[in-house]
């Protein structure tokens, strides 16, 4: 709003300084007009002097305008002074004009800086404008996005509070036993019991109960991983269920070929067997959407006089051993 004053003040004062200077150069041309007044009073010849010159009188007296004298004897020189005394006038006339003319340039080059000055401060106040609408944007997007966060994390606690959350906790009551499978692979039975929990407020759907032997080793997590992940994707199996506060009992019977103990071996000689066992409890929530997992890792040794050690290399031996299954060695829950 100041701006758009200020443009409209510089038009209107360019507009009076054009006009005024217009009124100025019209004066002063018409000041440059010269009138001559000829007398049409009669003349009156006076009688020849002795040098035979006519001399002319006037009858009327003098009036203040300065009358022009007729010289019929001397009409040239009467011209030149007329010509003379006009080319003057005119060029006062345009000294006049002139300085007019420069003044009201100098006047309109001002009035041209001031317009500059105020176009440099209107692009100015557009960008001060603009970065503020970009700050004013960026906060309300910063805010949006916290916003979006805050419902995401109330979602995320409202679905805690109200899912249900499953505990496992794993045991072996027996010993290996020797076997085949159906295939003609030779190696070892070992049957896994695990006692689950629903420490929720919701039930929990689809429970599954998945366990797997195999060998400590670096990339052991990774192993456990791809066993858990392949659970998402099947369809639903069952129709357990685990109330809140309820405890369930599963069962599921691992075996480890004889084949893996020998490579295993292999790789570490002379420091016996570790064998893991490591699985899943699988189960659905009504209140979130997805699988919902309690992964588990165990390892498989013995006791020797209160020491924890490792299972023999002669395997052949391990059904004559009383396992133990230490851990947990992780338990996880998402």
């Amino acid at each position: 709003m100041p701006h758009n004053l200020l443009y409209f003040a510089a038009f209107w004062i360019v507009t009076l300084g054009t006009v005024l200077s217009q009124d100025i150069l019209s004066e002063k041309k018409g000041d440059s007009t010269v009138s001559f007044h000829a007398t049409t009073s009669p003349i009156q010849e006076a009688p020849s002097n002795r040098d035979g010159i006519q001399l002319k009188t006037l009858t009327d007296p003098p009036s203040k305008k300065t009358d022009l004298l007729i010289d019929s004897e001397n009409p040239k020189n009467l011209a030149t002074d007329e010509i003379q005394n006009r080319d003057l006038e005119a060029q006062e006339s345009m000294a006049t004009a002139a300085w007019a003319m420069f003044w009201t340039s100098i006047f309109q080059v001002g009035i041209g800086g001031l317009s500059i000055f105020l176009i440099f401060l209107t692009l100015k106040e557009t960008q001060r404008t603009l970065t503020e609408a970009e700050k004013a944007t960026k906060a309300s997007q910063d805010a949006a996005e916290a916003t979006i966060k805050s419902i995401s994390v109330s979602k995320d606690i409202a679905d805690a509070q109200s899912r249900p959350w499953i505990s496992v906790d794993c045991r072996i009551t027996e010993r290996f036993s020797f076997g085949v499978t159906h295939l003609g692979v030779s190696g070892f039975y070992l049957n896994i019991h695990a006692t689950a929990k629903n420490h929720g407020h919701s039930p929990a759907t689809n429970v599954i109960f998945r366990a797997e032997t195999g060998f400590m080793t670096a990339d052991s997590g990774d192993l456990v991983s791809k066993f858990c992940d392949k659970f998402r994707d099947i369809p639903d199996q069952t129709l357990d269920a685990i109330f809140p506060g309820e405890t369930k009992s599963f069962s599921h019977m691992v075996f480890l070929p004889a084949k893996d103990i020998c490579e295993y071996l292999e790789k570490m000689p002379g420091l016996g067997a570790s064998p893991l066992v490591y699985g899943l409890i699988h189960y659905k929530s009504l209140h979130t959407v997805g699988i919902r997992q309690t992964r588990f890792q165990y390892s498989l040794g013995r006791y020797d006089q209160g020491r924890c050690l490792s299972l023999p290399a002669e395997f052949e031996n391990w059904p004559e051993i009383d396992i133990v299954m230490f851990g947990p060695l992780g338990i996880s829950a998402d």
